[in-house]
Parts: structure tokens; C-alpha cells; sequence
């Protein structure tokens, strides 16, 4: 069988960020501005008893950005050990800079919910990308309370 070119151009597609379409698309995750929006909570695919997922990544790492081994799967992740011998060294010396490094090494927790927002249901389903301290709570506080 040989490879079909194809099914290659449209990997290389999905890949591409400046194409409108799959595993490149910008615009399949969105940050909603401050204020009231119509949204709709779509459920999720994978996990039909909650749309919610939380990830952890690594910001700003040789100014790339990846998910957390550590927190997504368990496994072990350098960088995490970096950042807790930074945490460890900050509590033996009080140094501040031992803090810094910690917290810019540290994996954060975003949450993303597939969402179709009133107005522009022609866009299709997108995931919202919130900071779980504030509005996802507040978001999980609704569901639960309905």
C-alpha cells in the first residue's frame, strides 16, 4: 500500500496555524472578555459526565509552553523537581529568588469548557479557557446548585 500524499497535506494542515482548521486553530479556544455573555455549555466527547477539564502546564519554559507530566499523568518531570528543590531551597534560606524561580517554574492549572456562544454558533463548539480560581468556581457553584 503506498502512502497516500493527501492524508499527509491535511496533517500538515492541521499542524499549520496560519490555516483556519484542526490542531492549529487559534480560534478553537477562546478567552471570553469581562462582562455577560449567552454561552452554552456543550458536553464533552470524551467524558459525557463532565464537559469541565482541568489541565496543568509549564509556561514560559525556553519560551515554550507544554502540559505537566507530573500533574497530567503521574510521571516524572524535571521540571517539577527543579521547582520543588527552588521551593525547598526558598524555605531553608527565606530567599526571594528562589521563590521567583519556583513560581515561574511551578505548573499552573487552567480549565477549559466546550462552549457554543450565542451569536456565533456558526464557529461551532470552542473551548473556553478560564482560571479555575475565580470564574470556574463560580461556574461550578451554578451547575450545582441547578
Amino acid at each position: 500500500m503506498a502512502i497516500n500524499l493527501d492524508k499527509i497535506n491535511q496533517a500538515l494542515d492541521k499542524l499549520d496555524p496560519t490555516k483556519s482548521n484542526g490542531g492549529g486553530n487559534q480560534d478553537a479556544i477562546i478567552k471570553l472578555d469581562e462582562g455577560e455573555h449567552n454561552i452554552r455549555i456543550a458536553p464533552y466527547k470524551h467524558d459525557l459526565e463532565m464537559p469541565f477539564q482541568e489541565m496543568w502546564f509549564h509556561f514560559g519554559i525556553a519560551g515554550r509552553t507544554f502540559l505537566c507530566p507530573t500533574k497530567m499523568k503521574g510521571e516524572s518531570d524535571p521540571i517539577c523537581d527543579f521547582a520543588t528543590k527552588c521551593w525547598d531551597q526558598f524555605k531553608q534560606t527565606n530567599d526571594e529568588s528562589f521563590k521567583e524561580m519556583f513560581k515561574n517554574m511551578a505548573p499552573k492549572n487552567r480549565a477549559y469548557i466546550p462552549i457554543i456562544k450565542r451569536g456565533e454558533e456558526d464557529k461551532g463548539i470552542r473551548w473556553w479557557s478560564i482560571s479555575p480560581r475565580t470564574t470556574y468556581k463560580d461556574i461550578l457553584d451554578l451547575v450545582k446548585s441547578a
